[in-house]
Formats: C-alpha cells, structure tokens, sequence
C-alpha cells in the first residue's frame, strides 16, 4: 500500500487547500489520495484487531489475583498506620504518644530537608539566572576537548554536541483552554528565549473532541508564526484503544508525530522534547541552560530527564485560603528536590529529554493519570537503572487553580487534588515491576528501594498526615483538661510527660518551616503577577525586606488557621478516596481544573469563527503507511 503523501506546515505558513476541515487520523486517511478504500479499510481492521488483543489481555491481567493484591498496597500501607494509631490509643496511651512523637520526628526531618535544600536551590538560581549560557557551552567545550578522557569518548563514539544543531520540540498538551493562557504561554517562550526562532519548534498538542480547537490553533500559528521555527498542531482523536481521555494520551499522540517530523527534518539525533503545561511560564535562559546541560554531557545526555523547580506562584495572592497553603507545601517541596542529591527524585508538570530516550522507551503511555512519575519509572524500567533526574535550576511558574468565586475555586481545587491524588496508582504498578521485571537484578538495590519510598512515601504521608496530627493533638488537648479536673491524678501526669516530645518536636519544627517560608518570599513576588515588576525593578532593598518579614506573618497566621482544613480537604480525603478506588478501578477520569486566568473568559468571543480562510488543520503526520499505524495508536 502506498504510503499517504502529506506536505506539512513550514515555518508556521498556513495554506488554503482540500481537507482544510480533517480533524482526526481517520478522517485523513479517508481524504487522502488513495487509488481506493482498502488501504483505509486494512488500517482501521488492525486497529479493531489490535483493540481485541488488548481487551482480552487486560481481562487476563484483571483476573489475576496478583495484580489486585498489588493495587491494594497503598490502601494496606495507609490503613495500616490508621489501625497502628487507633488500636495503641484504646489499648495503650504511652504507645500511642511514642509513635505520635516517632511521626512527628519524621515531619520534622522533612521540614528541615525543604529548608535546607531550599537554600541550596535558591543561591544556584540566582547564579545560573545571570549566566551567559551560549558563552558557558563554549568556554566548557574548549576545556573539556582539551582533556584526555575526551579522546577516549571520541573513541567510543561519544562527542559534544554542536549547540547549533539542537531543536527543541515543546509539547503543550491543552483542552479547553482558554486563547489568553496559550498566547501568554507562547509568549512567554519568545520573551525568555533568546533562540526561538532557530531552535524552538512549539507543538500546540490539541485534543480532537475540542470543536473550537482547529480555529484557536490557526489564530495562534497566525498571531506567532514569525516568531518560531516552525509551529506544529497535532490532534489527539478520541477513542483510540486503551487512552484515558488526559495529558498522557495526549503526549502519546504528539510525540509520535514529533518524532516522525524530526526523522523527516534530520534533526533526531539532537532534539529535545519538553512537555509544558498549558500554563506553564519558563524563566529566561531555561532553553539556553537546557542547551548547553545537552550538548555538554557526553554520556549521559540520552538517559538524563530535565527538571526545574515548579512553582504556583503567579496568582498566589488571588487564590483562597486553603488553596494558598496547598500550594505553599507543594512549591517548597519542588523548589528543595532540585537540590536533595541523595534522594531519588521524580518528574513534574514540566520537564525536558532527548527523543532518543524516549524512542528508546516507545513514548508515553496512554492509561495513565500520572504521566509525569510513569514515564520516568518506565524509562528506568526500560534502561537498566541508567536513567536519572537532573535539576535545571531555573523555576518554572504555574497558575494556582482558580475561578470565578472562592467557593468555586475550592471546588476547582478539589477537582485538581482527586487528580493529583491519582499518582498513588504508580506505588502498585512500581512495586509490580520490582517483583516481574527480570532486569530489577541488573540494578543495584538501594536504587530500587530509594525510587519505591519516594514514589510512596508522598501519598502514605498525604493519606495518614490529618488523622496522625489531629488524633495527636486532641489527645494532648484532652490530657490538657483532664489535668485539670483531676489534678491529683498520677496516670494523667505521666501521660503529660510521655506527650512531651511530641509537642516539643512539633514547637522545633515551626523553625524550618518559618525559615522555608522567608526563602520562598523571594520567589513568591518576584514570579507574582500583581507584584513581579515593582519588585525586581522598582523597590528598594528596604521596602523587600519589610514586606518579606510581613508575609512571613501574613502566612504563618494563615497556616495556623487553615492548615488543617486545607490538608483534610486537599490530601488526606483524595488520598484516601483514590487508594480505595484504585483497588476496583484501573483509571478515573480526568478532569482539568480551570486556571487563573481563563475564569469569567468568553471563548467565542476572543476567536473570530467567521475567519477561517487561514485555517489549516495539520496534523503533521507526514508520511503514514499501515505498518505504522500500530505506533501512532
């Protein structure tokens, strides 16, 4: 069967011809110049047949007794420090408080980790954000080829790259979002990048089942075309066999096509993938560090996946209470794994790799909620352990969930928390790995150990954090009154001093925290959008000063306030509800929270539906043969 012949957009050039209005794969192949219909025909059986496969293996998996003992791990794991709580204070109250004390210990390590290696990320950011990266990659390619050991790379094939030859693709996957947030979003990549165009290529990832997607992805080739090398619009069709309608499936589709257009183009051997929120806004010079970090690591450039920290700054002061706190923990928890060397770390939101690694996985997965920890597990997986995260020490800044009230932005957050809260599902998918995968031998243990806390750790904590520290806390309250009623009572004095180190680790604790909090000022209004330019350009030393030490304040009172409540509601609750379903469930669906700026926003009037001359529906699969299909779905 002759392959399809397609003639994709150059340069963002958009051109009137048939087949303008082709929205899926499907819907092409039947448009195409085919001499008749059994080339369709003979594509759309292999999907049907390959489906099949699929369904029956999936009920073989599901029958297995194996596989639902797996899925019950989170659920044994958060249950079992609920039954170890609630049993020791009925039977045992000095147990009780020795393992409250035990906990809180561990919280405060935590608390002390962020704040510490905070500090460590912080002081870096501002030194890579002043650097000259195009005059850093040359200066360490001279030195570094003036080495012996370069000559040994060079006779094993390995070489620096030439920062010329680097294309990055950047895969915005969007449903529904509004036409403000993709335009700042591209916006913000021409802003900070001094490189976009001759080395950044945007692929505007949209999702088949938006009606308005083909016009908002014509408005933005036409608003941005000249400032790219090229601008790709790719069209997830829905219902393809085994995708869960989200970010992941989406990525699954664009990538495939990135990398057909890359092999097309000849630049595969030195591109770069990055996947970008559809919110997400990149500190000037993340490409150029992201460039330079490539070329210059020789051998471990295609193993290696790029990470900054991720914060949700930029409407920080708009968002409720509850949400405020949520995402305080959240961005200091990225902010300091940036710099946390010794623990395993995991992808996030945004992130970066070459398209060899992800060739050499077979891409991302198109049944998961998680995309971000699975594809990193899967590439672990996948590469004998040699994959590893690497910090890019430029913040990248996303919105805090928001709408229109603050009763409906809690709901918004909510929505985002039941999704986030889905990452438990890697703990059993993990854990199946370790157990089947006959490679796990070939990495070390501690590796294998460090990823599996890592991945469980977070969720364990989320789901048992509120029951722990208010049943703890209670406890000592009631202790508190009873000393008072019976202030004679011998069994109620040793109680009180056995709860001690409890209410002393916990009083520790507030430091780091404080001093976490003063660090994050910096970030918090140097990326806000109400305060960002006064603060990096007009205010004085003093004025930033007064007003970091003022919200410090401002937060520990609200963290006094809300912090559980925003804890019950945005991570023990989720947490819980996603670890029961999980055991009967394989997926849930995905619902997209809405962002800062899109609330209140119309969308039909911001894109004029009665221009369409310059809309032009490419989905860039360039040549598309039936032995391919079995890739792209």
């Amino acid at each position: 069967m002759p392959p399809i012949e397609r003639n994709p957009i150059e340069n963002g050039e958009t051109k009137e011809k048939e087949g303008k209005d082709i929205h899926s794969i499907e819907e092409y192949i039947k448009k195409s110049n085919f001499a008749s219909t059994e080339g369709y025909e003979e594509i759309n059986s292999k999907m049907e047949g390959r489906a099949k496969r699929n369904r029956e293996l999936q009920a073989r998996q599901k029958a297995n007794w194996k596989y639902r003992a797996h899925k019950a791990v989170p659920a044994i794991m958060i249950g079992t420090i609920h039954i170890a709580f609630i049993a020791s204070l009925i039977l045992h109250h000095k147990t009780f408080l020795v393992l409250s004390a035990v906990y809180a210990l561990y919280q405060a390590y935590l608390t002390s980790q962020i704040a510490f290696f905070q500090s460590i990320t912080l002081m870096k950011y501002e030194k890579h954000k002043k650097r000259d990266w195009k005059s850093y990659y040359e200066a360490e390619k001279t030195k570094i080829e003036n080495t012996a050991a370069y000559l040994e790379h060079q006779e094993q094939g390995q070489h620096i790259k030439e920062w010329n030859d680097v294309v990055h693709y950047i895969i915005i996957p969007n449903y529904k979002e509004t036409m403000e947030i993709l335009e700042q979003t591209l916006q913000n990549i021409v802003d900070t990048c001094g490189m976009t165009k001759t080395h950044i290529i945007p692929v505007l990832a949209m999702e088949e089942r938006e009606v308005d997607g083909p016009a908002k992805a014509a408005s933005l080739i036409q608003q941005f075309k000249e400032e790219f090398k090229e601008i790709l619009v790719t069209y997830h069709p829905p219902n393809l066999p085994f995708d869960v309608p989200g970010k992941s499936s989406n990525e699954r589709w664009a990538a495939k096509i990135v990398e057909k257009h890359a092999i097309a183009k000849q630049h595969d051997e030195t591109t770069i993938v990055t996947i970008c929120d559809a919110d997400s806004l990149f500190t000037r010079n993340y490409f150029e560090c992201l460039t330079a970090k490539y070329c210059l690591d020789i051998k471990d450039r295609d193993y290696t996946i790029h990470q900054a920290p991720i914060m949700h700054y930029h409407n920080l002061f708009d968002v409720p209470l509850f949400t405020k706190i949520v995402t305080l923990v959240v961005s200091m928890h990225e902010i300091a794994a940036a710099s946390a060397t010794y623990e395993e770390r995991v992808p996030f939101s945004t992130y970066s790799l070459s398209l060899k690694l992800a060739q050499e996985v077979g891409g991302w997965d198109g049944d998961v909620i998680p995309e971000d920890w699975h594809m990193y597990i899967k590439c672990v997986m996948k590469t004998n352990g040699r994959t590893t995260i690497k910090p890019i020490y430029l913040p990248v800044s996303n919105y805090s969930v928001q709408a229109n009230t603050y009763w409906e932005s809690c709901k918004e957050r909510w929505l985002q928390a039941k999704r986030h809260a889905w990452g438990i599902s890697e703990i059993p998918h993990y854990l199946g790995l370790l157990l089947t995968d006959p490679t796990v031998k070939k990495r070390p243990l501690l590796r294998n150990l460090k990823l599996f806390y890592k991945i469980s750790s977070l969720h364990v904590l989320a789901g048992t954090q509120w029951f722990y520290f208010g049943m703890a806390s209670m406890f000592c309250t009631i202790l508190g009154v009873c000393k008072f009623v019976y202030p004679e009572s011998a069994y109620i004095d040793e109680l009180i001093q056995w709860s001690k180190p409890f209410q002393i680790i916990n009083l520790i604790s507030l430091v780091p925290i404080v001093f976490g909090l003063y660090q994050n000022t910096h970030l918090m209004l140097g990326y806000s959008q109400q305060y960002a330019k006064a603060y990096n350009k007009e205010w004085s030393t003093s004025r930033k000063l007064i007003t970091r030490i003022g919200l410090v304040f401002y937060f520990c009172i609200i963290w006094n306030i809300g912090f559980g409540p925003a804890v019950l509601f945005f991570t023990y609750i989720p947490t819980l509800i996603a670890a029961v379903k999980l055991i009967f469930h394989d997926n849930i669906k995905y619902d997209v929270a809405t962002k800062a700026t899109s609330h209140g926003s119309n969308l039909d009037a911001m894109i004029d539906s009665d221009d369409d001359s310059e809309v032009n529906i490419d989905v860039d699969l360039l040549e598309v043969s039936s032995d391919e299909v079995d890739d792209l779905v």
